[in-house]
């Protein structure tokens, strides 16, 4: 963009000959801001600074644009700089609290990315005392705890909020923040799990999962007793190494789950529960040998599965191939992993059998007119081929910047601030950023979410990233429909 069209917004604001005090710049900052005009708002929010050095919508939104810039150390002292304003002025803090807690948080995230994690720690901590029912808060709080091993702290954490009852509710703030958790898709077992398992209180968290369990269906809160069972059951079966009862509750789940609308919180915990079913029974397979007995009843499990998920279908409605519970939920996690076992034992018509499907449905996504939809179609092919054992278009698929990938440690990190990652060969969507990979293969990873002996991909990123519409082929640049062309005639689909 040019500066004529900054200018012209700024001639529009004059327009209405309003005097142009600290509140004028900092609002026509903010335009600029939103028109992505940067360069020109950061003018504008230091012109009101000068004016008004007590103006904190000035030196939060100059903290904004530095962050949306990559300039995180003066981003972070903008943002405290804007919160000593808060703090000098008792009124401001009054009437501006949750704009306080707000620049908070986002201070902390910041200070995360500069790697100064005992000062996130401690500004996270100020917000989630200020606001101790924010349970994103309590989110970081105990992802930081732990990172800095600080178990007892966490510990001494969960036991307050234990006995803090909240009257309205009839139960405590811990319950209410496993619910959240349950309801938002947070693994807990980041946070609170491996600090109870450092500090020998492992049965406190069973307790609480099975109490909240008992609470949410008390309440009518569907979506999060089946995610706190799938929760209870990734504990029993991490901690407690008692797999019959962690199985038993991820099946409860698919079984009891129906068939929710995709995107819905529902549909998510049906998807995760037979993730982990896949998981545990992909991993019984891959170390065994291909004509053992292990490898057969890892197979049986996963057909059987499959015949449940079927049935269940076609009772509730038919399922095209184009539908997304087929072409992306538990149908598709248990379909990819039997592909994988069935290449492994040789059986390659069966294999294509289940690949095929997902190949055509990624194939029509990205041959259709609608290009949001593109990213859905590279992660779909993406997850066929690394089960097909198939890295160069894996790697292919991977050309346009992933938008669905976050690492499955204990970073927490987006794609923009993680370091690289590598996907798990054998797991459905399983990725590690470069720090967590570390740590799985020490087995000093608190989340046991994959074996230290597994194999992975390294997801390729390249330096420059090709033109819209390309995509690399090994080292070969080609169309998007040439790609395609080439995977059609690999697996006879012309």
């Amino acid at each position: 963009m040019g500066e004529e069209p900054a200018g012209n917004i700024k001639a529009v604001a004059r327009w209405a000959e309003f005097a142009e005090d600290a509140t004028w710049h900092t609002r026509v900052g903010e335009v600029l801001y939103d028109a992505g005009y940067h360069s020109n708002s950061i003018s504008e929010f230091q012109a009101a600074i000068e004016l008004d050095p007590r103006l904190w919508r000035a030196r939060s939104g100059l903290a904004w644009v530095y962050s949306e810039q990559g300039r995180w150390a003066e981003a972070v002292d903008a943002m405290e700089k804007c919160l000593e304003v808060f703090e000098e002025d008792e009124n401001i803090m009054t009437q501006e609290r949750e704009k306080y807690i707000w620049c908070l948080s986002w201070l902390s995230r910041w200070r995360i990315i500069l790697g100064e994690k005992a000062e996130a720690l401690k500004s996270y901590e100020q917000a989630f005392e200020l606001s101790p029912r924010d349970y994103s808060l309590a989110t970081w709080v105990f992802r930081l705890l732990t990172e800095m091993k600080e178990y007892e702290k966490a510990m001494s954490r969960l036991v307050k909020m234990k006995h803090d009852i909240i009257p309205s509710l009839g139960y405590s703030r811990l319950t209410e923040m496993c619910i959240f958790w349950a309801n938002n898709n947070i693994d807990p077992f980041a946070g609170i799990t491996a600090a109870a398992r450092a500090t020998d209180n492992i049965d406190m968290i069973r307790d609480l999962l099975s109490h909240s369990v008992k609470i949410a269906r008390k309440h009518a809160k569907t979506t999060a007793s089946l995610a706190l069972q799938m929760n209870l059951g990734l504990l029993l079966f991490r901690e407690y190494d008692d797999e019959p009862n962690g199985i038993g509750l991820w099946r409860s789940v698919l079984e009891n789950s129906g068939f929710a609308k995709p995107g819905s919180p529902s549909y998510r915990v049906r998807y995760n529960a037979a993730e982990e079913l896949c998981r545990v029974y992909a991993d019984r397979a891959v170390f065994a040998t291909p004509d053992s007995s292990e490898f057969a009843t890892a197979v049986e499990r996963l057909e059987d599965l499959l015949k449940m998920l079927n049935k269940k279908s076609q009772r509730c409605r038919t399922w095209g191939q184009n539908s997304e519970e087929w072409g992306h939920g538990a149908t598709q996690a248990v379909m990819l992993t039997l592909g994988m076992l069935y290449r492994l034992s040789g059986r390659n018509t069966e294999a294509h059998d289940m690949f095929v499907p997902h190949i055509r449905l990624g194939i029509d996504l990205l041959s259709d007119d609608d290009p949001e939809n593109d990213w859905i179609a590279y992660s779909k092919l993406a997850k066929v081929f690394i089960h097909a054992g198939d890295e160069t278009n894996f790697q292919a698929a991977l050309t346009a910047p992933p938008k669905w990938v976050r690492c499955d440690g204990v970073c927490g990190l987006s794609v923009a601030t993680a370091v690289g990652y590598s996907s798990c060969k054998f797991c459905i969507n399983m990725d590690f950023c470069e720090n967590c990979l570390a740590l799985l293969k020490k087995d000093e990873l608190p989340a046991k979410r994959c074996s230290p002996k597994h194999q992975f991909f390294r997801r390729r990123t390249p330096e420059t990233p090709p033109p819209r519409g390309i995509i690399l082929m090994g080292e070969e640049e080609m169309t998007v429909q040439e790609w395609l062309w080439s995977i059609k005639r690999a697996w006879g689909l012309q």
